[in-house]
């Protein structure tokens, strides 16, 4: 852990995004004042996962990005741009030219001499630049990069972390579109970003990885290593020549290419397939943007299929009205329909490979390193391996990752404040400045930064009113449970079930933009009021026993303060110990966990968990296969109960975490699918919960737990339907 205050006070943070077509990924690297950076590690978004969609969505007055964009329901699918970040900083002209079509309408407002997304926003039709769309999607990231560093306890809070920005500039674009980059971070409110060429950012990421290699290389006498590092991606593809020698490392070909990728595979089957549905079931059947977005989601699962096995068919759910349509495809056909792409792709490296001086024989050189989701379509990487004289492709870096951690350590020199400023790389930023273009007029970056701002506050102003509804639904839900509670037969259950009717008609009767936080507020403490003066009794009885159970925590805390007082608090446990020594301590201190969180000491029994998955975690022998399972059903069961502890204190994500570790240990396991489901329905993720549950269900279909969380999850999910067809009824009457 941090100390607390100078440290803190004395380090930045450089965060370093990789915006991709389809994902967003980046990454974490803190800079002293004293010139020390920590390696980098990976941002993850309020799901947990590293990956974030680059999508932004709007809906009413609500604007989400990444993981919650990608959620929104195919009814929603032509408010959702995705699929934007290559069109960035191009005219309107070239995106509707582009030889991939945009995850986006293009809108037809020319106010402003860039490519804007039109979308339905606030009640009435918007055009917004994607510069401002970028700017969303930045404010989200960063946002998670901020609750990050305050969850791992790195700064006391979202305020006190001095974030500066490191962006990748993908190989293809412009100096126009670096313009646009740096204009979307401006908009966000980020100044004097730092971009990182791709290509570099690729080689880093490589020497990072084989820096044991490679250092053994500059030590020898061959003193080079020259490689190719080909990156196809989704919108865009790469290869770049970096030659390693004792020195430097340097790029010595690099190209990009914008179209060819896995979308432009998603396009040309969907093409395919509308086609063919539409000569089958009559023109235009395939034109809506939900239509479009279903065949879509079905040709990149066939296009994943079909990277696998020799011949696949997927079923299109919903395309057309009463109608079940299934797209089948082999891959020898799908080769055929990709084969203009393959070629495009061996121009690409081809053209790599022949530099101003020579040109490099595939055959000469050291290794050729392949990334890129598109890397898994057989064809491609065949195509790609052919170009390099039939070379072996080595796929040892993580194509997700690749990028934001190998720019981290650039981008943290750039902003070390220790580093001279002739140490420091500013030859693209230098570039930039040699160029005749600029961005945005400043008014304009004025008008779309309010414009974001007051988008900004609008959501807040919405997190606000959804966090006081679920305030309200929460202590009527509360008042209902004690109603069915052993202290039900101290309260009026006529007058409570009365007031509790009342406060319900109210929510039916108010029209939804009509609720504020303060009408909200004031009902619950109305309920609150009414329950209480109503149920005294139950509540005299229930603060007598608070107070004992006050009482008895605290004699708890003194034994452990005294218990902490005569043993050294740090674990200095190095001993090899045999497994079934260590198996009994884990044991013990998952016994006296157990009385902990039994007692209501709920921190002092998650302390003692962790102690017994640090026992577990210290058996170092090889063991044999029965001995293998004990220690996985005995972690999962330790850690089942973290999860119910942490579920006590209502840390419903560290909850879902620690069911999830419980179920890589054990994973049939009901009771962490079920703790899982209950986690995420507290957090209002429904849809993951109902998968759980109906896992669950087939599981045990009689269990009256399982079958209450389910008609629960129904009844939250046809109310939560109930209010998108309102939504649209208001919207589209």
């Amino acid at each position: 852990m941090e100390s607390e205050g100078g440290e803190q006070a004395r380090s930045s943070w450089v965060l370093t995004v990789d915006f991709g077509s389809q994902k967003t990924m980046a990454s974490l690297v803190k800079v002293g004042e004293e010139g020390s950076t920590s390696p980098p590690f990976l941002v993850h978004n309020d799901l947990s996962r590293f990956e974030t969609p680059t999508e932004v969505s709007f809906r009413g007055k609500t604007c989400e990005t990444g993981e919650l964009a990608a959620m929104q329901p195919a009814t929603n699918a032509h408010n959702v741009v995705k699929e934007f970040v290559p069109y960035v900083g191009l005219p309107p002209r070239e995106v509707r030219e582009a030889a991939i079509a945009p995850g986006f309408r293009v809108s037809d407002d020319d106010v402003l001499p860039v490519t804007c997304a039109a979308v339905e926003f606030d009640g009435s039709d918007s055009s917004f630049p994607l510069e401002l769309v970028l700017a969303r999607h930045l404010e989200g990231v960063v946002g998670c990069a901020k609750h990050q560093l305050v969850e791992m306890r790195k700064v006391p809070s979202k305020d006190a972390a001095d974030i500066r920005l490191a962006v990748i500039l993908p190989g293809c674009f412009t100096p126009r579109q670096a313009r646009a980059l740096e204009d979307a971070c401006r908009i966000a409110g980020v100044e004097d970003a730092y971009l990182v060429p791709a290509h570099q950012a690729m080689a880093q990421g490589y020497e990072q990885r084989h820096k044991p290699e490679i250092e053994q290389m500059r030590n020898s006498s061959v003193k080079e290593q020259t490689i190719a590092i080909v990156d196809v991606g989704h919108m865009i593809s790469s290869c770049a020549i970096v030659r390693f020698t004792p020195g430097e490392s340097k790029i010595v070909s690099a190209k990009s290419i914008f179209g060819v990728g896995g979308a432009a595979v998603d396009s040309i089957l969907v093409s395919h397939f509308k086609e063919d549905i539409e000569r089958k079931y009559g023109s235009g059947c395939c034109e809506s943007p939900r239509s479009l977005f279903r065949l879509r989601a079905a040709c990149e699962k066939l296009k994943k299929m079909l990277s696998t096995i020799d011949e696949s068919e997927v079923g299109v759910d919903g395309l057309l009205p009463e109608r079940d349509v299934t797209i089948k495809l082999t891959r020898h056909r799908l080769n055929e329909m990709i084969a203009p792409l393959c070629h495009q792709l061996q121009e690409l490296v081809k053209s790599t490979l022949q530099t101003e001086d020579s040109f490099i024989e595939g055959s000469s050189l050291d290794g050729v390193e392949i990334i890129g989701g598109a890397s898994r379509i057989p064809c491609l990487a065949a195509v790609v391996q052919s170009a390099f004289d039939g070379k072996e492709l080595r796929k040892t870096l993580d194509s997700n990752s690749a990028l934001c951690i190998g720019a981290a350590n650039p981008a943290a020199q750039f902003f070390d404040p220790a580093v001279s400023q002739e140490k420091k790389d500013c030859n693209l930023q230098n570039a930039l400045k040699s160029f005749d273009v600029k961005g945005l007029e400043e008014s304009h970056l004025k008008g779309l930064r309010e414009k974001h701002m007051e988008i900004s506050e609008m959501q807040a102003q919405l997190r606000r009113l959804e966090v006081a509804m679920n305030n309200l639904e929460s202590k009527m839900s509360e008042t209902r449970e004690a109603l069915r509670g052993k202290h039900a037969h101290l309260m009026k259950r006529d007058e409570t079930e009365s007031a509790l009717k009342e406060v319900e008609e109210w929510l039916e009767q108010v029209p939804q933009e009509g609720y504020s936080v303060e009408m909200l507020e004031k009902k619950k403490e109305e309920l609150e009021l009414k329950v209480r003066e109503l149920n005294s009794k139950m509540f005299e009885q229930l603060e007598k026993q608070a107070d004992e159970m006050s009482r008895s925590m605290e004699r708890s805390a003194q034994e452990r303060r005294q218990e902490e007082a005569n043993q050294d608090k740090d674990d200095h446990d190095f001993r090899k110990l045999r497994f079934d020594e260590r198996v009994r301590m884990a044991e013990n201190n998952k016994k006296e966990a157990n009385e902990l969180f039994r007692d209501g000491n709920v921190m002092h029994a998650i302390d003692r968990y962790n102690k017994a998955i640090g026992h577990c975690m210290k058996i170092v022998e090889t063991l044999r296969p029965e001995q293998e399972k004990q220690l996985n059903e005995l972690k999962g069961v330790i850690v089942l109960n973290l999860a119910q502890a942490f579920f006590k204190l209502n840390k419903f994500q560290k909850c879902i975490d620690n069911c999830n570790d419980c179920l890589r240990y054990s994973p049939s396991l009901s009771k962490a699918k079920f703790r899982r489901a209950l986690a995420y329905e507290q957090m209002n993720l429904l849809d993951e919960a109902e998968k759980d549950a109906k896992v669950l269900l087939e599981e045990e279909p009689e269990n009256p737990n399982y079958t209450a969380l389910s008609k629960r999850l129904g009844l939250k999910l046809q109310k939560r339907l109930d209010k998108e067809k309102n939504i649209c009824k208001k919207m589209f009457g």
